[in-house]
């Protein structure tokens, strides 16, 4: 490999990457997921469009909702957006201030002075209401924490009945995807007016049925929910993170597993991308880099678990991988290591894409008749 050659490719496209952020997206704040998302390093969700994070408890979702709500609190493209944070499951209970920074802690607030959505159909109201009175990055946390007003209505019906020792008649939990089905159209077509976005969080649940082998997880709330959808992301825990601390093996975090499956801006609807997370910072996007050129066979290694040695010959650096980050991060090299990994990525779309010739162009196609 040619390490001068690669260097100078990596300066060029440094060069063309250090232009300003496009005004049309928010970051993920993981390169990895803004590759999925778009195939660059920097842009991740669209303005004026809705996403969906499903995902098993513990995988993630919560996080990364704030960390792009994070990326918003900082980007200049942002600075007039309100950064709503609708928290009916109550569950998120972290240190904003030391996790996703100062400045994201000063500019969160809730939908509403009374607090957080209380019913689904209130969610919609206030999703309404905020996205036409200006812009804003609205995160809902989480949809499964909600529920409609005719379910609450059959539910105290059925209460009244059984007091009576009447038999209780019925469906319940069926409004909700009615309710997703008629108002989620409006809420998505109310994004566009100021360019705001939506976020949205759903908890999987284990399917049933004779495809439940073939596919152990689904989701509740309809169909609506991903036919109006940008991109619906889920996520998974996939093993933890051990570290060996005075002679014990502790848990110190956990990889999680992000899969596309559906993608609007790209049309990448079957990537899946592997992201470490420690309990004490969050997602390691750099470990997540060093990972995915491992992965890829960008570098070579030797031996296994902690006393593997990665070949990073683009660093000129052979060393262990918490070594690799810590001269990465001391050097301030991240941003060559973003440049280095969509680079790969690159090479594999490349390599992936069917060459043919374009069907639609300058000259006319002629057709002839079989008769």
């Amino acid at each position: 490999m040619d390490v001068e050659k690669v260097k100078k490719q990596l300066k060029k496209r440094k060069q063309a990457e250090s232009l300003p952020v496009d005004e049309a997206y928010v970051s993920t704040g993981l390169t990895l997921l803004n590759l999925g998302c778009t195939g660059t390093i920097r842009r991740g969700f669209r303005r004026g469009h809705y996403y969906m994070l499903v995902g098993e408890s513990s995988s993630g979702k919560t996080w990364l909702a704030m960390q792009i709500l994070a990326e918003a609190s900082v980007s200049p493209a942002f600075k007039d957006y309100r950064l709503i944070l609708d928290n009916p499951e109550r569950g998120n209970l972290m240190d904003v201030k030391r996790y996703f920074g100062e400045t994201l802690e000063s500019r969160l607030e809730p939908p509403t002075k009374a607090g957080h959505s209380k019913t689904l159909d209130e969610f919609y109201d206030n999703v309404n209401t905020c996205c036409s009175e200006g812009p804003c990055v609205y995160v809902l946390d989480s949809e499964d924490a909600l529920d409609s007003e005719k379910d609450l209505d059959l539910m105290e019906e059925a209460a009244k009945a059984r007091a009576k020792d009447k038999e209780v008649k019925g469906s319940f939990g069926m409004a909700k995807a009615k309710t997703n089905s008629t108002r989620m159209r409006s809420a998505h077509n109310v994004l566009e007016k100021h360019g705001s976005i939506l976020v949205l969080i759903k908890q999987t649940r284990d399917n049933t049925g004779w495809d439940a082998m073939y596919r152990p997880k689904t989701r509740s709330g309809g169909n609506a929910l991903t036919f109006y959808g940008t991109v619906e992301l889920w996520f998974a825990v996939k093993g933890k993170i051990i570290k060996k601390v005075k002679g014990t093996e502790r848990t110190v975090g956990r990889y999680l597993k992000g899969t596309f499956k559906k993608n609007r801006i790209s049309g990448n609807d079957d990537f899946a991308v592997m992201l470490p997370f420690h309990r004490a910072h969050g997602f390691d996007e750099v470990g997540s880099l060093i990972d995915y050129c491992v992965e890829e066979d960008r570098w070579k290694t030797e031996g296994k678990d902690e006393k593997k040695i990665i070949h990073a010959s683009d660093f000129s650096f052979d060393g262990t991988r918490e070594e690799l980050i810590q001269k990465i991060e001391s050097e301030g090299l991240e941003n060559d290591l973003r440049l280095l990994a969509a680079q790969v990525w690159r090479e594999i779309e490349a390599a992936c894409a069917v060459v043919r010739k374009p069907r639609y162009g300058e000259s006319k196609l002629e057709v002839v008749d079989a008769d």
